[in-house]
């Protein structure tokens, strides 16, 4: 397990996560996926059921009386970094790994959480922004651009912003932003 739903359930307990995200280092086949599915629905009593499949990833919605679910199974690209912990036979990416792909997620198409989720983890862990984007450039084999990922730190759509735990206003987090872009500086500017 990774993504939101780890890190606030596991690490820090910051805010809701409205869906589950399930990675593999194999390719997640839909005929497992398929009875899993209707097991699902029978025990959330969901009314209907859908499948999207995208590339490596597998995204199932379950439409109850009252909310949609949405539960992710991805097939992993990306080596880990580190080991994770375990929580009955479920391995937990390590808050490093959620925190190489939040930053890898924000460069290529950030929401709030993920926003939210870097903000949490660089403040209680001590990330340094430019070891994360070394630790992206070895686990996803992708150079991540200053300049872009500056941008999206200078100018963050927050319109989404999830249901906090943990108090965290988008005006703080707007102005963290701006001076986590500032870091960035030295890599655009030149004497």
């Amino acid at each position: 397990m990774s993504g939101g739903t780890a890190l606030a359930e596991f690490y820090l307990h910051h805010r809701l996560s409205e869906d589950l995200d399930f990675f593999s280092t194999t390719e997640f086949e839909p005929t497992i996926i398929i009875p899993i599915s209707q097991q699902l629905k029978t025990q959330v009593d969901a009314r209907a059921v859908q499948l999207e499949q995208r590339f490596n990833r597998n995204i199932l919605y379950l439409e109850t009386p009252d909310e949609t679910l949405k539960l992710e199974f991805s097939w992993y690209i990306g080596a880990l970094i580190e080991q994770g912990q375990m929580y009955r036979q479920l391995r937990i990416d390590s808050a490093r790994d959620i925190a190489v792909n939040k930053l890898f997620t924000i460069y290529q198409r950030p929401r709030a959480r993920d926003y939210v989720d870097l903000y949490f983890l660089m403040n209680e862990y001590q990330y340094d922004l430019h070891e994360l984007m070394k630790l992206a450039r070895l686990k996803f084999d992708w150079h991540i651009d200053p300049i872009q990922l500056g941008g999206r730190f200078v100018e963050p759509n927050l319109e989404d912003w999830p249901i906090m735990i943990r108090p965290l206003a988008p005006v703080a987090l707007t102005e963290w932003l701006k001076e986590t872009a500032r870091t960035l500086e030295k890599d655009v500017l030149t004497d």
